[in-house]
Order: C-alpha cells, then sequence, then structure tokens
C-alpha cells in the first residue's frame, strides 16, 4: 500500500513468514516483544516507513514495504494489501539495517518462487476438484473424519422428521445431536431448521 492509504477500520490479518519467526526467535524478549508492537502498529499505518527499492533484488522486490525497529537498527520488509475488504500484512523477514543484510535475505526469498494470491487460489481450487473426484470414486476417506453416529441415534432422528435416513447416516454423533436440537421451529419438526 501506498502512503496515505489506510486498511478498513485501521485493521488487518497479519502473516509471519518462517523466515521473520527465526528472527524472532534469535532476539531477546524485550526486542521481540518491540518488534512485534511495531509490525502491529502497521495496522494504522500500512505504508510503513518507506517502499522497498528494487536494489539488488531487480523487480523481485517491488511492492514491499519496510518498517525501522529497534532504535533504526533493524529493519522489517513486509507487503500490505486490501484482499477482499480485509487488510492483511504479509511480513516476509527482518534484520541488521548495517550492509544491507535484510536487502539480501529479502531477495533471496523474493527469488524463491513464491506463489501469488492467484496461483495459491488456483493450487486450492485444483485440491477441491480432486477431493470430490476421490469421493466420487470411493478412492479414500478422510482418515479424521469421525464415527457414525449409533443407529438408535440415526432411526430417532428419522422417525422425528428432522432427518432423511441417508443424511442421518452419513453424520457423525455430535452432527445428529446439533440437528435435534435446532430441529424444531414453533414446537414442530423442521428438517430445514435441523
Amino acid at each position: 500500500m501506498k502512503r496515505g492509504e489506510r486498511f478498513p477500520e485501521d485493521q488487518a490479518e497479519v502473516v509471519f513468514d518462517d523466515v521473520f519467526v527465526e528472527y524472532l526467535e534469535t532476539l531477546p524478549e524485550p526486542d521481540r516483544i518491540a518488534v512485534l508492537a511495531e509490525v502491529v502498529r502497521l495496522c494504522a499505518n500500512p505504508s510503513g516507513t518507506h517502499p522497498l527499492s528494487n536494489r539488488g533484488g531487480g523487480d523481485r522486490l517491488a511492492g514491499w514495504n519496510t518498517v525501522d525497529v529497534l532504535n533504526k537498527q533493524h529493519r522489517v520488509i513486509f507487503g500490505s494489501r486490501v484482499t477482499d475488504g480485509v487488510g492483511v500484512i504479509e511480513v516476509l523477514c527482518a534484520g541488521p539495517r548495517k550492509d544491507g543484510s535484510v536487502y539480501s535475505t529479502a531477495a533471496a526469498l523474493a527469488a524463491t518462487g513464491r506463489l501469488s494470491d492467484d496461483e495459491l487460489t488456483q493450487i486450492w481450487e485444483a485440491l477441491a476438484l480432486l477431493d470430490v473426484i476421490e469421493e466420487d470414486v470411493e478412492l479414500d476417506g478422510w482418515d479424521y473424519r469421525p464415527p457414525p453416529a449409533p443407529d438408535g441415534m440415526v432411526r430417532a432422528a428419522v422417525a422425528a422428521n428432522l432427518l432423511d435416513e441417508e443424511a442421518a447416516r452419513s453424520m457423525s454423533r455430535d452432527e445428529i445431536q446439533a440437528a435435534m436440537e435446532h430441529g424444531w421451529d414453533a414446537g414442530s419438526a423442521s428438517q430445514a431448521a435441523a
């Protein structure tokens, strides 16, 4: 984001890259808290100290900003944007300003082929499609699927006309219990409410 632009209601989701987390682990606790406080302040000032130049990184560093921390001895490199009406701050890395080492780290990370948001969306859509195909051909069920509800509970929900049998047989105990709790509308059974 550019200077003067703001997040909706000065709020943002903050995402830390692993490299930034590893940097935090090297700091003493008071410095760690100071750095995190500066990152939180980015919610009200998403442009930070200044935009990151393309110094040594070509166009790979375009779009990233910096904020000075720890008495201007270190710099945090981050990106800020609004996605679907929600502010997002992606903290890439941080490090000493001396000898431009933080810029070298940022350029190296940018060169690793980080995926764009559109590319990530395409991957998740493809994975969702694969999940549907897996279920259709009965390749592989989910290991963490809860066990089905007991037969008596299924029969009770069906007899009460809260669920049809096919749906009830595919549900867990907790799901049927929730359906039975919420399935009564004005004193009568409602499949829509269930």
